[in-house]
């Protein structure tokens, strides 16, 4: 009787410990899951994150110089290096040989609404100047699928030039750009590779995109500031844009070319120390600087509408539209076909 107990227990006893083997079994596999899961989720969101920071949603070309009654050809280009399709208007004005690029911001297009790109186009043309408009790879009616930041956009720039002087020579004789943003930065890029860009305007540009991906990332893509390295890697590794190499304070320092710089004093988006740090820099360039004013905008209520606050991105215009116009004919109408005078930093 002991020794059929003895067995009894015996077998229950292996039961019990095999039991116990299956469960840390199951919970060692639990935790491979849970483990595995995390490392997922840190390699998945950064790199979600990351194409959706360079897939912005395209927007419509929803206007046209038709609606201001202004004669236009609608163009077709091809991207320096890597030929992307790249589509645009182009507007002429009578025998003048000075054309004037506009270069939209990100998630924008050729239209740039928050400065109404064909209004400015508009004043350059009656002002004696042709004016190229056009959307960056990615965006509005270009090809391409990715935005870089001001990368690739440069490429695009340098197509536009090469465009001009291929297919409008005779108006295109000298050539100025005007960039909003991430436009601005890749004006700035193009500029610094092509001599023939004789005058430079950039309007709200950040000054180098390490750092200033380093202090917005978390803003744009809800993580914490802990996925930020991972994030770039991911635009590094698959977007294969070399972050390090997007830095505008490192190529204004050599360039020799007449710039403006305009910003904005409430630019919450990329703030005016950006701008303020490029001047600094640009001490070998001929270089203007125009801050627009915390003053009242130009709009009759003398309010911004609710979506527009003051601080708004790029909103040097709407704050004080005659001045900021004046300025860009002035500066484009001295430096396209005249020697650029005198050097250092000037604030107008």
């Amino acid at each position: 009787m002991e020794g059929q107990m003895s067995r009894t227990e015996a077998r229950r006893l292996r039961e019990v410990a095999a039991g116990r083997r299956r469960r840390f079994g199951l919970l060692r596999t639990l935790a491979a899951w849970v483990v595995a899961l995390a490392v997922l989720t840190a390699v998945s969101l950064p790199a979600y994150a990351g194409w959706s920071l360079t897939h912005p949603a395209r927007r419509a070309v929803d206007d046209s110089p038709a609606r201001l009654a202004i004669p236009f050809d609608t163009v077709e280009f091809a991207a320096d290096e890597d030929g992307v399709t790249l589509r645009g208007w182009f507007i002429p004005a009578g025998p003048s040989d000075r054309t004037v690029i506009l270069a939209h911001g990100y998630g924008g297009n050729r239209l740039e609404k928050t400065v109404k790109s064909l209004d400015l186009a508009q004043k350059l043309n009656a002002a004696g100047f042709n004016v190229l408009l056009f959307d960056f790879r990615g965006a509005g009616l270009s090809g391409g699928k990715m935005t870089s930041f001001g990368y690739y956009e440069a490429r695009d720039v340098l197509g536009a030039v090469s465009y001009l002087r291929r297919n409008r020579a005779d108006r295109a004789r000298h050539i100025g750009i005007m960039g909003f943003s991430m436009g601005a930065v890749a004006a700035l890029e193009a500029a610094g590779r092509e001599p023939a860009l004789e005058a430079v305007i950039m309007d709200s540009p950040y000054a180098d995109l390490p750092r200033y991906l380093s202090r917005n990332l978390s803003r744009w893509t809800g993580l914490s500031n802990g996925f930020n390295w991972l994030v770039v890697r991911s635009l590094t590794v698959i977007g294969r844009i070399p972050v390090s190499d997007v830095s505008p304070v490192r190529q204004i320092s050599r360039m020799t070319q007449p710039i403006l710089v305009l910003y904005g004093q409430d630019d919450t988006t990329i703030p005016p120390t950006d701008s303020e740090e490029l001047v600094q820099a640009a001490h070998r360039a001929n270089v203007t600087v125009w801050a627009a004013s915390r003053a009242t905008p130009s709009w009759p209520s003398g309010v911004f509408p609710a979506d527009s606050p003051a601080s708004y991105h790029v909103a040097s215009r709407e704050v004080e539209k005659d001045e900021y116009d004046r300025r860009v004919v002035e500066f484009f109408a001295a430096h396209l076909g005249a020697e650029a005078s005198g050097g250092g930093t000037k604030t107008q």
